[in-house]
Protein backbone atom coordinates (compact mmCIF):
# COMPACT_ATOMS: atom_id res chain seq x y z
CA UNK A 1 0.00 0.00 0.00
CA UNK A 2 1.43 3.36 -0.84
CA UNK A 3 1.51 5.74 2.35
CA UNK A 4 0.97 8.59 0.14
CA UNK A 5 -1.85 7.37 -1.98
CA UNK A 6 -4.87 9.86 -0.77
CA UNK A 7 -3.90 12.78 0.72
CA UNK A 8 -5.31 13.90 3.91
CA UNK A 9 -4.59 17.44 5.75
CA UNK A 10 -4.79 17.20 9.27
CA UNK A 11 -6.34 20.16 10.92
CA UNK A 12 -4.37 22.16 13.34
CA UNK A 13 -6.84 22.68 16.22
CA UNK A 14 -9.14 19.29 16.36
CA UNK A 15 -5.38 17.86 16.48
CA UNK A 16 -4.85 20.06 19.47
CA UNK A 17 -7.70 19.91 21.29
CA UNK A 18 -7.82 15.91 21.21
CA UNK A 19 -4.69 16.19 22.86
CA UNK A 20 -5.86 18.12 25.30
CA UNK A 21 -8.49 16.09 26.00
CA UNK A 22 -6.73 13.08 26.04
CA UNK A 23 -4.38 14.34 28.94
CA UNK A 24 -5.60 16.79 30.59
CA UNK A 25 -8.80 15.52 31.30
CA UNK A 26 -7.33 12.05 32.60
CA UNK A 27 -4.28 13.24 34.77
CA UNK A 28 -4.77 9.95 36.71
CA UNK A 29 -3.82 7.89 33.47
CA UNK A 30 -1.05 9.87 33.29
CA UNK A 31 0.07 8.35 36.81
CA UNK A 32 -1.20 4.95 36.39
CA UNK A 33 0.69 4.31 33.49
CA UNK A 34 3.89 6.41 34.36
CA UNK A 35 4.67 5.94 37.83
CA UNK A 36 7.34 3.69 37.65
CA UNK A 37 9.22 5.69 35.44
CA UNK A 38 8.26 9.24 37.37
CA UNK A 39 9.68 7.35 40.44
CA UNK A 40 12.82 6.62 38.43
CA UNK A 41 13.60 9.62 36.95
CA UNK A 42 13.12 11.62 40.06
CA UNK A 43 15.75 9.25 41.78
CA UNK A 44 17.91 10.23 38.85
CA UNK A 45 17.30 13.79 39.49
CA UNK A 46 17.66 13.96 43.26
CA UNK A 47 20.11 10.95 44.47
CA UNK A 48 23.44 12.78 42.40
CA UNK A 49 22.09 16.13 43.67
CA UNK A 50 21.42 15.04 47.73
CA UNK A 51 24.73 12.80 47.45
CA UNK A 52 26.85 16.16 46.38
CA UNK A 53 25.01 18.10 49.04
CA UNK A 54 25.12 15.62 52.11
CA UNK A 55 27.65 13.55 51.79
CA UNK A 56 30.23 14.48 49.06
CA UNK A 57 30.20 18.19 49.05
CA UNK A 58 33.96 18.60 48.19
CA UNK A 59 33.33 16.54 44.67
CA UNK A 60 30.52 18.17 44.47
CA UNK A 61 30.98 19.22 40.53
CA UNK A 62 32.20 15.49 39.44
CA UNK A 63 28.71 14.28 41.39
CA UNK A 64 26.46 16.56 39.70
CA UNK A 65 28.10 16.08 36.21
CA UNK A 66 27.71 11.85 37.02
CA UNK A 67 23.93 12.66 37.76
CA UNK A 68 23.22 14.58 34.79
CA UNK A 69 24.72 11.47 32.53
CA UNK A 70 22.35 9.30 34.73
CA UNK A 71 19.47 11.61 34.40
CA UNK A 72 19.68 11.26 30.95
CA UNK A 73 20.02 7.50 30.31
CA UNK A 74 17.43 6.83 32.79
CA UNK A 75 15.39 9.49 31.30
CA UNK A 76 15.57 8.16 27.51
CA UNK A 77 14.89 4.86 29.11
CA UNK A 78 11.72 5.68 31.33
CA UNK A 79 10.31 8.51 29.15
CA UNK A 80 9.93 5.98 25.99
CA UNK A 81 8.97 3.55 28.07
CA UNK A 82 5.80 5.65 29.20
CA UNK A 83 5.59 6.41 25.53
CA UNK A 84 4.94 3.27 24.35
CA UNK A 85 2.41 2.81 26.56
CA UNK A 86 0.72 5.94 26.01
CA UNK A 87 0.57 5.40 22.08
CA UNK A 88 -0.87 2.04 22.84
CA UNK A 89 -3.41 3.66 24.73
CA UNK A 90 -4.39 6.37 22.05
CA UNK A 91 -4.37 4.13 19.78
CA UNK A 92 -5.88 0.55 20.71
CA UNK A 93 -7.46 1.92 24.06
CA UNK A 94 -5.51 -0.80 25.68
CA UNK A 95 -1.94 -0.01 26.68
CA UNK A 96 -1.64 -3.45 28.59
CA UNK A 97 -2.48 -5.65 25.51
CA UNK A 98 1.18 -5.79 24.13
CA UNK A 99 3.05 -8.90 24.86
CA UNK A 100 6.31 -8.23 26.91
CA UNK A 101 8.35 -9.48 23.55
CA UNK A 102 6.57 -7.17 20.91
CA UNK A 103 6.49 -4.38 24.05
CA UNK A 104 10.62 -4.38 24.47
CA UNK A 105 11.05 -4.76 20.83
CA UNK A 106 8.76 -1.60 20.47
CA UNK A 107 10.64 0.13 23.23
CA UNK A 108 13.89 -0.36 21.79
CA UNK A 109 12.77 1.16 18.88
CA UNK A 110 11.81 4.18 19.97
CA UNK A 111 14.85 4.33 22.21
CA UNK A 112 16.76 4.17 18.53
CA UNK A 113 14.49 6.11 16.96
CA UNK A 114 15.24 9.26 19.93
CA UNK A 115 18.60 8.72 19.99
CA UNK A 116 19.08 8.69 16.07
CA UNK A 117 16.76 12.43 16.34
CA UNK A 118 19.03 13.91 19.02
CA UNK A 119 22.46 12.82 17.12
CA UNK A 120 21.23 14.60 13.90
CA UNK A 121 20.42 17.77 15.96
CA UNK A 122 23.48 17.74 17.68
CA UNK A 123 25.00 17.11 14.96
CA UNK A 124 23.90 20.48 13.67
CA UNK A 125 24.20 22.45 16.50
CA UNK A 126 28.07 20.95 16.50
CA UNK A 127 28.69 21.81 13.09
CA UNK A 128 27.37 25.38 13.61
CA UNK A 129 29.22 25.92 16.39
CA UNK A 130 32.59 24.70 14.56
CA UNK A 131 31.71 27.27 11.45
CA UNK A 132 31.32 30.28 14.06
CA UNK A 133 34.88 29.26 15.37
CA UNK A 134 36.82 28.99 12.27
CA UNK A 135 35.28 31.51 10.36
CA UNK A 136 34.16 34.17 12.61
CA UNK A 137 31.97 36.83 10.95
CA UNK A 138 31.36 40.57 11.99
CA UNK A 139 28.78 43.27 10.56
CA UNK A 140 26.25 41.96 7.78
CA UNK A 141 28.03 38.83 7.48
CA UNK A 142 27.18 37.69 10.81
CA UNK A 143 23.74 38.37 10.44
CA UNK A 144 23.59 36.50 7.82
CA UNK A 145 25.56 33.58 8.92
CA UNK A 146 23.18 33.97 11.63
CA UNK A 147 19.70 34.04 9.49
CA UNK A 148 21.02 31.12 7.52
CA UNK A 149 21.75 29.02 10.33
CA UNK A 150 17.88 29.82 11.57
CA UNK A 151 16.57 28.89 8.19
CA UNK A 152 18.44 25.92 8.72
CA UNK A 153 17.56 24.98 12.00
CA UNK A 154 13.54 25.49 11.01
CA UNK A 155 14.14 23.63 7.97
CA UNK A 156 15.84 20.76 10.39
CA UNK A 157 12.75 20.78 12.91
CA UNK A 158 10.52 20.05 9.98
CA UNK A 159 12.38 17.30 8.58
CA UNK A 160 12.75 15.82 12.19
CA UNK A 161 8.59 16.48 12.93
CA UNK A 162 8.20 15.01 9.33
CA UNK A 163 9.94 11.46 10.63
CA UNK A 164 8.43 11.40 13.89
CA UNK A 165 5.19 9.14 12.56
CA UNK A 166 7.48 6.54 12.89
CA UNK A 167 6.34 6.49 16.28
CA UNK A 168 2.93 6.20 16.43
CA UNK A 169 3.37 3.37 13.70
CA UNK A 170 5.89 1.58 15.09
CA UNK A 171 3.82 1.90 18.45
CA UNK A 172 0.33 0.27 16.99
CA UNK A 173 2.41 -2.54 15.50
CA UNK A 174 3.11 -1.76 11.99
CA UNK A 175 6.60 0.15 12.02
CA UNK A 176 7.04 2.00 8.81
CA UNK A 177 10.26 2.71 6.84
CA UNK A 178 11.60 6.22 6.85
CA UNK A 179 10.40 7.12 3.08
CA UNK A 180 7.36 5.84 3.90
CA UNK A 181 6.77 7.86 6.46
CA UNK A 182 8.04 10.53 5.43
CA UNK A 183 5.61 10.36 2.16
CA UNK A 184 2.80 9.68 4.60
CA UNK A 185 2.96 13.05 6.01
CA UNK A 186 3.69 15.00 3.00
CA UNK A 187 1.73 18.24 3.29
CA UNK A 188 1.67 17.62 7.42
CA UNK A 189 5.24 18.40 8.38
CA UNK A 190 3.94 22.08 9.48
CA UNK A 191 0.77 21.16 10.48
CA UNK A 192 2.18 18.51 13.06
CA UNK A 193 5.03 21.22 14.25
CA UNK A 194 2.28 23.88 14.74
CA UNK A 195 -0.33 21.37 16.66
CA UNK A 196 2.25 20.19 19.18
CA UNK A 197 3.76 23.66 19.87
CA UNK A 198 -0.01 25.17 20.41
CA UNK A 199 -0.27 22.03 22.37
CA UNK A 200 2.00 22.30 25.33
CA UNK A 201 2.93 26.09 25.02
CA UNK A 202 -0.24 26.94 27.41
CA UNK A 203 1.15 23.59 29.46
CA UNK A 204 4.30 25.21 30.05
CA UNK A 205 2.96 29.00 30.64
CA UNK A 206 0.41 27.55 32.84
CA UNK A 207 2.88 25.71 35.22
CA UNK A 208 5.43 28.43 35.19
CA UNK A 209 2.85 31.12 36.57
CA UNK A 210 1.92 28.07 39.36
CA UNK A 211 5.56 27.54 39.92
CA UNK A 212 5.99 31.32 40.58
CA UNK A 213 2.50 31.74 42.66
CA UNK A 214 3.56 28.82 44.52
CA UNK A 215 7.30 30.31 45.15
CA UNK A 216 5.82 33.93 45.89
CA UNK A 217 3.87 32.53 48.26
CA UNK A 218 6.95 30.86 49.95
CA UNK A 219 8.56 34.07 50.19
CA UNK A 220 11.34 32.44 48.23
CA UNK A 221 13.35 34.30 45.03
CA UNK A 222 12.48 33.78 41.06
CA UNK A 223 16.21 33.39 41.34
CA UNK A 224 16.61 30.59 43.88
CA UNK A 225 16.89 27.62 41.73
CA UNK A 226 20.41 29.39 40.60
CA UNK A 227 21.59 29.87 43.95
CA UNK A 228 24.65 27.55 44.99
CA UNK A 229 22.51 25.68 47.96
CA UNK A 230 19.04 26.40 47.63
CA UNK A 231 16.88 25.17 50.42
CA UNK A 232 15.67 20.95 50.12
CA UNK A 233 12.17 22.00 50.05
CA UNK A 234 13.13 23.91 46.94
CA UNK A 235 14.93 21.00 45.11
CA UNK A 236 12.60 18.56 45.86
CA UNK A 237 10.11 20.45 44.52
CA UNK A 238 11.42 20.94 41.29
CA UNK A 239 12.76 17.49 40.58
CA UNK A 240 8.83 16.19 41.02
CA UNK A 241 7.93 19.45 38.61
CA UNK A 242 10.39 18.41 36.27
CA UNK A 243 9.56 14.53 35.94
CA UNK A 244 5.98 15.32 36.04
CA UNK A 245 6.28 17.76 33.33
CA UNK A 246 7.95 15.47 31.23
CA UNK A 247 5.30 12.54 31.44
CA UNK A 248 2.54 15.38 30.90
CA UNK A 249 4.57 16.76 27.59
CA UNK A 250 5.57 13.28 26.67
CA UNK A 251 1.44 12.28 26.58
CA UNK A 252 0.72 15.36 24.72
CA UNK A 253 3.48 14.88 22.21
CA UNK A 254 2.43 11.47 21.85
CA UNK A 255 -1.27 12.08 21.61
CA UNK A 256 -0.81 14.64 18.80
CA UNK A 257 1.62 12.25 16.78
CA UNK A 258 -1.67 9.31 17.66
CA UNK A 259 -4.58 11.85 15.85
CA UNK A 260 -2.02 12.73 13.11
CA UNK A 261 -1.07 9.12 12.64
CA UNK A 262 -5.10 7.91 12.87
CA UNK A 263 -6.05 10.39 10.52
CA UNK A 264 -3.16 10.00 7.88
CA UNK A 265 -2.36 6.40 8.15
CA UNK A 266 -5.74 4.58 9.66
CA UNK A 267 -8.34 6.42 8.06
CA UNK A 268 -7.26 6.20 4.89
CA UNK A 269 -6.78 2.75 5.00
CA UNK A 270 -10.21 2.17 5.94
CA UNK A 271 -11.21 4.40 2.67
CA UNK A 272 -9.11 2.29 0.52
CA UNK A 273 -10.86 -0.72 1.90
Amino acid sequence: MDAGAIRIKVPVAAAVMAAWRSVLARPGTVLELGWLPLLAMLAALLLPTLGARYLAPAARAAALDAGAVLDAVIGLVAVNAFAVRWYRLTLTGDPRALPRRLFARVWLRFILYTLAIGAVGAGFFAAVWYAGLTQPAEGEAAAAATAAAGVAAVALSLAMTRASILFPAAAFGEPLGLAAGWRAMEGNSWRLFLAGFLAVLPVLLVVEILLGQLLAAAHLGPDLALAEEPPLGFVLLDAVIEVAMRLVLTALSASILSEFYGRIVLQRRERER
